[in-house]
């Protein structure tokens, strides 16, 4: 399983204190199919904790999420900034998660080098 977070991702991750353990666990989570919110298309929205207050007051991520392949962190935001994607947003990130999908080790190693993303553990 490869997992990887985009540049603008894993810099507000870290800006807001969530931690590579946070998103393993959402990542374990959605494999074991715990999937808080079904997109469609190979993208899912899953729960991140936010430190000290939990999962319920937390985050939501938007991944690109291929069972027991790939998972990448699209989108991270505050549960109490706004509840899901607007319908383009929706349709434009379907497109990204099924292209990121068919990459394969050494196009992630490229966007790792040259675009800044993250290998997440």
């Amino acid at each position: 399983m490869r997992i990887y977070a985009t540049s603008a991702f894993a810099r507000l991750a870290g800006k807001e204190g969530v931690s590579d353990a946070d998103l393993i666990d959402a990542v374990e989570r959605a494999e074991r199919g715990q999937i808080d919110g079904p997109i469609g298309k190979l993208l899912i929205k899953q729960r991140i904790a936010r430190p000290a207050q939990g999962r319920a007051r937390g985050f939501r991520a938007i991944l690109a999420h291929k069972v027991g392949e790939v998972v990448v962190f699209l989108y991270l935001f505050p549960k109490s900034a706004r509840a899901n994607l607007t319908g383009p947003e929706r349709a434009a990130y379907q497109d990204y998660a099924e292209t990121l999908t068919r990459h394969t080790e050494a196009d992630f190693a490229r966007l790792v080098a040259e675009r800044g993303w993250r290998q997440i553990g």
